[in-house]
């Protein structure tokens, strides 16, 4: 997946960590070790803030389950509710 230069230099990251999570996950499974050290990367310090701020860009669509899927996993574990 090529990154769009319209993307923020931080939502980089983000997008290519989902990426690679739809990639694996698909593959190999939710309980791969890569998938859990995905899902650690996107909730790393680092990371955080430019994981919310995708989700106040980029609200799952109704139509799209892992989206919907991946944003309420990922809020669970952060303990809030990321973009909103």
């Amino acid at each position: 997946m090529a990154i769009p230069s319209s993307l923020p230099e931080a939502e980089r990251p983000v997008l290519a960590l989902m990426d690679a999570y739809g990639w694996f996950r698909l593959i190999h499974g939710e309980h791969d070790e890569r998938v859990q050290e995905i899902i650690q990367h996107l909730l790393s310090p680092d990371l955080r803030p430019a994981l919310r701020h995708w989700y106040r860009r980029h609200k799952p669509s109704e139509s799209n389950v892992s989206a919907i899927e991946l944003h309420a996993y990922l809020s669970q574990r952060a303990r809030e509710k990321l973009g909103g």
